[in-house]
């Protein structure tokens, strides 16, 4: 009688937990159908969605292209102990890969990506400019290896320049503000700083609702809030894909989500205005310390028109096609974008071969083909003072104002 009693209940037990596991898995297809369709959520951007099967595949690499599989053999070292993308503490909220040493990726010293080509000679760093890179994973070289890089591209194409990588995982605008903040107290002083940004703000506004915050803000301020240790319910609760779609539902039914295209309207002119303002204040810093700020608004996935098989698959993963939709119409109708930045989404436009690796980062060529309008600007800014001379097409050696010694502005 005792047997039988128990096999009842363990039988009951076990319906009780496939019954569970049934709804949660219908409850997370549910929701990530709804967060497609743009309704507002928070889910944390982690490692393993940046490392998506469906990505090493793609069609933007050959076959050929064995060494795709040693980057993520490296980045699977790399971040090992924690399934975030963004696993190593700074001060003032940020954040940075650890040092690593690999064939694909070598993160050095102050924990910035290594640039190829880059001469530090001390003799010839005085005959060079010296330029700063600041952005998200982008810069930092998400999906490519260290020679191309945007910074190591750019370094291919000067022999005039040294270049740092200050781009990290993740970053906003405003973090590379910060981080850029850091650098100039420190010597040599840049000469050329640029800053590449648009869809980390973006994605982070999409994330939390609030524009100028970082990416996983509301997690990371739940954890550090958190007094106590969490109960299992409260565990269940906070991880369960149901009790997140009731809150999402919840939420739609007392009106939050009433009109989703007002709301993107406001939040992309938020975006564009906290974005302008990191612009302004880098301008303003930038004269203080003479050096030349180049800011680069940066294509996204959804401003290519023709799109691979595999890149349409994969701009349905993005899901804040919405939101950089109002955030794009706003900048071309309005003309809202600081004059000082160079609007480059249309970049683009014309190209049909695969330039996209996953939703949100470009593959070798497409940084090259950045990287190629970045030296442009280059050009412009340094040739805008007389600075290069008439008969050579490298800048000319001068003074330095700050240092006394002698470089190139």
């Amino acid at each position: 009688m005792i047997v039988q009693t128990f096999q009842t209940i363990a039988m009951y037990v076990g319906y009780f937990f496939i019954s569970l596991i049934l709804v949660e898995i219908f409850s997370k297809l549910l929701l990530n159908y709804l967060t497609f369709k743009n309704i507002p959520g928070t889910k944390e951007l982690r490692r393993a969605d940046l490392i998506n099967p469906l990505f090493k595949t793609c069609d933007s690499y050959g076959i050929e292209d064995a060494w795709r599989q040693q980057y993520y053999k490296e980045v699977d070292e790399i971040f090992s102990n924690s399934h975030q993308a963004l696993n190593k503490w700074k001060p003032l909220g940020l954040w940075c890969a650890p040092r690593y040493h690999g064939k694909c990726i070598n993160i050095e010293k102050y924990n910035l990506r290594k640039t190829i080509h880059t001469d530090f000679d001390p003799i010839k760093q005085n005959e060079k400019i010296r330029v700063c890179f600041f952005g998200g994973s982008q810069v930092w070289g998400w999906e490519v290896r260290d020679q191309s890089t945007i910074p190591s591209i750019l370094s291919s194409l000067r022999d005039d320049a040294i270049i740092e990588n200050h781009g990290q995982l993740g970053f906003v605008s405003t973090q590379s503000l910060i981080t850029f903040l850091e650098r100039i107290k420190h010597n040599p002083k840049p000469d050329v700083v640029i800053f590449i940004d648009g869809f980390n703000d973006i994605y982070a506004a999409f994330q939390s609702k609030i524009a100028g915050i970082e990416q996983n803000a509301i997690s990371r301020k739940a954890r550090f809030e958190s007094k106590n240790i969490e109960s299992i319910f409260e565990f269940y609760k906070r991880k369960s894909r149901v009790f997140n779609l009731f809150d999402l539902i919840s939420q739609t039914e007392m009106g939050f989500v009433e009109d989703i295209n007002t709301q993107n309207e406001e939040l992309a002119s938020s975006i564009i205005t906290s974005y302008n303002h990191n612009v302004s204040i880098i301008k303003a810093i930038a004269r203080s310390y003479n050096f030349k700020p180049i800011f680069i608004w940066q294509p996204t996935i959804f401003d290519k028109p023709n799109l691979t098989e595999y890149e349409y698959k994969v701009m349905n993963m993005n899901r804040c096609k919405s939101l950089c939709a109002s955030v794009k119409k706003i900048i071309s109708t309005s003309n809202t974008l600081s004059l000082s930045v160079i609007n480059l989404s249309d970049l683009f436009q014309k190209n049909e071969e695969p330039l996209f690796v996953d939703p949100f980062h470009y593959n070798e060529h497409a940084n090259y083909l950045l990287t190629q309008k970045i030296n442009d600007a280059i050009d412009v800014e340094l040739k805008k003072d007389g600075m290069y001379s008439k008969k050579s097409k490298y800048p000319v050696v001068i003074t330095h104002p700050l240092t006394g010694g002698l470089t190139v502005c």
